[in-house]
């Protein structure tokens, strides 16, 4: 019986009437106003057509009134009614329940290895991951509808699948995450899933083993020691996979009536047969919590999430316990190091300055004591809740549109024209570590083209993200050693080979694909070196080199022919950027033209079709000799720098051909770019 005093309100903060819910599980937060009851301090909740075991509930918090209930809706569609009662007070809301179906699904699998079959562990660790997925699912609509006011979320596509992998245990213990990770995504690339470009997937590693026994006779219980000795483990995001291994499941639930349960179960680690990665926590909760949290994380990075410094994206993600539990207690645990921050800013006025907290610790802990502490920011609820594997009313415009974007250095301007949906949010990140160093947000745009000034070079763009990179241009002519002056019309040759070494480092940071073109300039150089070094007074000049050598053999004047050839073609290939006047981004066609007027009529087909895929590689103009201030000194530095190069080619080319060293059929072996 109530008290004739009781004045109790109960208050649904996350659920509206007649809400729709696309989700299996759900998460109702509300709190009791005048919630100190001596007659009943029991907050219930009742669902027609839902058993009582499936409905957990936290209980009421004795110190602010708040409680939350997780229930599982099951499989189909279905309107409920949810009745709360609190003493004498009793409030009802009802939603509309219609499990998500589109397009764009997530596929979970079980990657068991060559040498592995299906047993009942599998089966065990399949419907950990059936559960646990789904309470992911659940938290990032819950997320979004706090950040967006939507419950937008991801579809399992189905439950658990095993993936036979090619790799054995022993090849899985013996990899790191990141040769996993290619490893897999390849394989399920070939796979009959792969094929499906609607299809992304999470995988989980079977065989993932700690060693407790190694650490427990080392003494060692370091969390370095203790990731040392965790084998075919991975927790790495990115593309359409993300990969976990299941060597933490020993904490996780795997029916639903254990959720609550484990993210509450204090009992420690035992580090001799259990590796730890709660944080320094060292409880199995706080395990779940890190590695479950881990798991949002990079589910994050394949659906284009960047970084950032707090947050799920960032140092946050051990807080998911909050999410489900009243935990209010402060925890002030290190940082993660998720990722470096970068020393150097973007200058600019237009882009939104992420916040420098004055005190971290203070920061840390109002977050902690006014909500949950587990969220996701502003630019990254933005991009999920665009994103078409989140939000099915878009997927058919992801599908239809088309995007063109182009650069202009000369202004410093991103323009973006598009055929469909507008440009929403715009996101510089930093290439080393996927930082977010800067963004933007378009709140309101009624027209589909939209220039954006002060972004950089490499932008990706889907249907309503532009995903840009900052990264520091490649080359700085200032630091190269200047080709030498001639001096009494003469160049020295010790100077020469230094700068033209120079050269080939430059071409060195094109990409791996011209290892060809460095390998055999640098051995051109090489030989010239050798040439030079058998009397080094004799042959301090160029000139001097090649009258010396040219009666005895062709050895030290092929070598320079062709290095001489391989300098016309950079240094056509730079003037080409130099006088480009639009200072157009893509300049793969200033590659071809040097390469059809310098070193083209002097190889065969084999090699001419090589080089063609080789160029297609060339970064942008960006990339390559930076943007802004870099690229104005960049391109200072080679109004000088190119005049002296061309100069000396032009002298080495009267030289060569002054004694009739200068070949020009076109050779016709082509085993390599040389020959």
């Amino acid at each position: 019986m109530a008290s004739f005093f009781c004045r109790h309100q109960i208050n649904i903060l996350n659920l509206k009437e007649d809400e729709i819910v696309n989700h299996q599980i759900l998460l109702i937060k509300g709190y009791v106003e005048s919630y100190q009851c001596l007659i009943n301090s029991v907050i219930n909740l009742r669902v027609v057509n839902i058993a009582n075991d499936k409905i957990l509930t936290t209980g009421i918090s004795r110190t602010n009134g708040q409680f939350k209930f997780l229930v599982d809706l099951g499989l189909n569609d279905c309107a409920f009614s949810f009745k709360f009662t609190y003493c004498s007070t009793s409030v009802t809301k009802s939603i509309q329940y219609h499990p998500i179906r589109s397009e764009f699904k997530v596929l979970p699998f079980l990657v068991l290895a060559q040498d592995e079959s299906v047993d009942e562990q599998t089966e065990l660790k399949q419907s950990i991951v059936d559960l646990n997925l789904l309470l992911v699912q659940c938290v990032y609509a819950d997320k979004l509808r706090e950040a967006v006011e939507a419950r937008y979320t991801f579809e399992l596509l189905e439950q658990c699948k095993i993936f036979h992998s090619q790799l054995s245990r022993e090849e899985i213990w013996n990899s790191n995450e990141n040769d996993l990770w290619q490893s897999i995504a390849q394989e399920l690339l070939n796979s009959e899933w792969g094929k499906n470009k609607c299809i992304k997937f999470i995988a989980f590693i079977n065989c993932s083993k700690y060693e407790g026994l190694d650490v427990e006779k080392s003494g060692n219980f370091s969390y370095a020691n203790i990731k040392k000795h965790t084998r075919g483990h991975a927790a790495l995001g990115g593309g359409g996979l993300a990969l976990f291994g299941s060597v933490y499941f020993y904490c996780w639930p795997r029916y639903f009536h254990q959720v609550l349960k484990c993210f509450q179960n204090q009992q420690p680690v035992n580090l001799c047969k259990q590796p730890d990665e709660s944080n320094y926590r060292k409880t199995w909760a706080g395990v779940y919590a890190s590695t479950l949290g881990a798991l949002c994380h990079e589910l994050g990075h394949i659906f284009d999430l960047g970084h950032t410094q707090n947050g799920i994206m960032g140092t946050g993600f051990d807080f998911i316990n909050r999410v489900f539990t009243l935990n209010t207690a402060t925890e002030h645990l290190p940082e993660r190091i998720v990722v470096r921050e970068e020393q150097k800013e973007v200058s600019t006025t237009r882009l939104t300055r992420l916040k420098k907290p004055a005190n971290g610790f203070l920061d840390n802990y109002r977050q902690q004591k006014e909500n949950d502490s587990f969220y996701f920011t502003a630019s990254c609820a933005i991009i999920l809740a665009h994103h078409p594997w989140l939000r099915k009313d878009i997927q058919r415009d992801f599908l239809n549109s088309e995007f063109q974007v182009n650069y202009y250095a000369y202004t410093n301007t991103v323009k973006v024209q598009s055929t469909g949906p507008v440009l929403k949010c715009i996101e510089i990140r930093c290439r080393a570590n996927s930082l977010r160093a800067r963004y933007h947000l378009q709140k309101q745009i009624n027209v589909n083209t939209y220039s954006y000034s002060h972004m950089c070079s490499s932008v990706h763009v889907s249907t309503y993200i532009v995903n840009s990179v900052m990264e520091p241009a490649r080359v700085i002519f200032s630091k190269l050693k200047a080709f030498p002056p001639a001096i009494e019309g003469k160049i020295e040759t010790e100077e020469f080979l230094k700068a033209a070494n120079e050269i080939v480092e430059v071409i060195r940071t094109f990409g791996t694909l011209f290892t060809p073109v460095v390998s055999d300039m640098s051995g051109n150089i090489n030989k010239l070196r050798k040439s030079y070094e058998k009397d080094c007074d004799k042959c301090k000049y160029l000139e001097d080199l090649i009258v010396f050598h040219a009666k005895k053999d062709n050895f030290t004047a092929d070598a320079l022919l062709w290095l001489k050839r391989g300098l016309q073609l950079i240094c056509t290939f730079f003037e080409n950027i130099y006088n480009d006047v639009e200072q157009t981004q893509a300049i793969k066609k200033h590659l071809q033209d040097a390469y059809e007027r310098t070193l083209r009529p002097y190889h065969g087909f084999i090699v001419q079709t090589t080089i063609k895929i080789i160029y297609n590689w060339i970064p942008t103009r960006s990339q390559l000799i930076g943007q802004g201030p870099i690229h104005e000194e960049n391109m200072n530095v080679l109004s000088s720098y190119l005049p002296t190069l061309r100069d000396h080619l032009n002298r080495l080319d009267a030289l060569l051909k002054q004694y009739k060293l200068d070949d020009n059929k076109q050779l016709m072996q082509d085993t390599t770019l040389k020959h």
